[in-house]
């Protein structure tokens, strides 16, 4: 006796769930788009390897690289915000470092989330930026999330010569059960539920590159 197709059965307007992280900005610098994507001071693009090159501490310590989009993290219930890159400082830059800083929306100033030394093991003058750097913030009463958020790169050593070289910067946030707008089917011969329709923490950002990893 053949099986019976399974029977479906509609619920419009159901609660979703959503679990993981949502890239809502990538860019891997295969192409220039300092001018396009960023507010930038004392950046370099280099065509060859593909990254940019926040250049050491001059412009009195004002060298940045700051995301031009804002972003909106009030909607959609996110709790942590996730700024990822690869990065390396120029060869015998003894005592560098740089910093990786937010700003809400809110009109506070920009907070530094991570500095980063040079050990000398980070470093090198092939133009490659060959250590990933993770940090994670979480919403609180230190970082506040609100519409109009902000990331930025910058140096924070005083003058001399290279640079810090960044690639593959990626920020993302995670998605927390939110309820949404989704539709489940259940198909009685699987016994099982799926789910249609998914709610995101976040809004979509701008993404460059070949593919979602950020990576080349």
């Amino acid at each position: 006796m053949k099986n019976k197709l399974p029977a479906l059965f509609l619920a419009a307007a159901s609660t979703a769930f959503a679990v993981g992280p949502v890239v809502v900005f990538q860019d891997d610098f295969s192409t220039d788009t300092l001018a396009a994507d960023y507010s930038a001071s004392g950046v370099d693009y280099n065509a060859t390897p593909e990254t940019v090159t926040i250049k050491r501490g001059w412009n009195g310590g004002a060298n940045h690289l700051e995301i031009a989009e804002k972003f909106d993290l009030a909607a959609g219930g996110a709790t942590e915000l996730t700024v990822a890159f690869d990065y390396a400082f120029g060869a015998s830059m003894y005592g560098s470092a740089f910093t990786v800083q937010y700003k809400d929306g809110s009109g506070t100033g920009w907070q530094v989330i991570d500095t980063i030394n040079y050990t000398g093991l980070n470093a090198n003058d092939d133009g490659l930026a060959a250590n990933p750097h993770t940090i994670t913030i979480t919403e609180g009463a230190t970082y506040k999330f609100t519409d109009g958020a902000a990331i930025r790169l910058k140096a924070a050593d005083g003058n001399g010569n290279k640079g810090y070289t960044i690639d593959n910067l990626t920020v993302s946030v995670d998605q927390s059960p939110v309820s949404g707008k989704g539709t489940v089917i259940l198909i009685s011969g699987l016994g099982g539920w799926l789910l249609f329709g998914v709610c995101l923490a976040s809004r979509g950002g701008t993404r460059r590159g070949r593919d979602n990893s950020g990576r080349k």
